[in-house]
């Protein structure tokens, strides 16, 4: 199953390198990116329930979020019946984006996928309008059984001594704005969604618990991606890359004691 992953995020990598392939130059990008990592439900340990024990929304939690005014949010926090019983907030272990329009006009977004090395998270490919002014959040979409978010961008590498894996995000976003449609290639050079190119949220101690890894938040508030490229692409090209980039969805998952 992991070959075949692997083999997945590599396709997916391949075919979005097709559609951003340099054409004729583009139009000013019409809207202002930043890039964060959301961590609530880190505990001190992983022998306890992480529902239960969801730390408050600290300095480090991006904000604006879920509930502010003005956002649009396209993600979906954990729940289950006992933190909701017990009236904890939904639980986020997942990089984030902001999508802020400041181009003046509507601007209709047409799809956005992430590449992280051999992962693909084609998590956002229906179309939504931001109105000028207008921002939108997104982030984890879904949860499996064992409670792993399908955005949890953190864990496509283990702690490696908290030494960078030199991987750099990638994000790539469709844009129309009145009838020019335009892709764009963000790369996160900071690497927030990869939390430094390491597993931050999994520490080892010393000396060692039975786990062996300290539960360490994760969260990163919103800061503006890094570099930018753009160019005009066909429709034709966007559908083909958008069918086929929809195999790719795929999160190695971290399992808790």
């Amino acid at each position: 199953m992991t070959r075949i992953r692997t083999v997945l995020g590599l396709l997916s990598a391949f075919l979005v390198s097709l559609w951003f392939q340099p054409q004729a130059s583009a139009g000013p990008f019409p809207l202002t990116v930043k890039v964060g990592y959301a961590d609530n439900i880190h505990c001190p340990d992983f022998n306890t329930n992480p529902l239960l024990c969801l730390t408050a929304v600290n300095s480090s939690f991006p904000s604006p979020w879920q509930g502010s005014a003005g956002v649009t949010f396209m993600g979906l926090g954990i729940t289950t019946p006992a933190s909701i019983a017990a009236g904890a907030p939904p639980g986020f272990d997942a990089g984030a984006l902001w999508l802020d329009n400041t181009s003046g006009a509507d601007v209709i977004v047409g799809g956005v996928t992430v590449i992280i090395g051999g992962a693909g998270f084609p998590l956002w490919l229906n179309s939504f309008t931001l109105h000028s002014g207008d921002s939108a959040i997104l982030t984890q979409t879904a949860f499996d059984s064992m409670l792993n978010p399908n955005f949890d961008t953190s864990d496509l590498t283990g702690y490696n001594g908290g030494i960078s894996n030199g991987v750099i995000p990638q994000i790539f976003i469709t844009t129309t704005v009145g009838g020019q449609t335009t892709n764009t290639t963000l790369s996160d050079t900071k690497q927030i969604l990869n939390t430094g190119g390491f597993d931050l949220g999994c520490k080892p101690t010393n000396p060692p618990l039975p786990a062996d890894c300290l539960s360490v938040n994760e969260s990163s508030p919103w800061q503006l991606i890094g570099s930018q490229t753009a160019t005009p692409e066909p429709a034709s090209i966007l559908l083909l890359g958008g069918g086929l980039l929809s195999l790719g969805t795929f999160v190695r998952r971290k399992m808790r004691a």
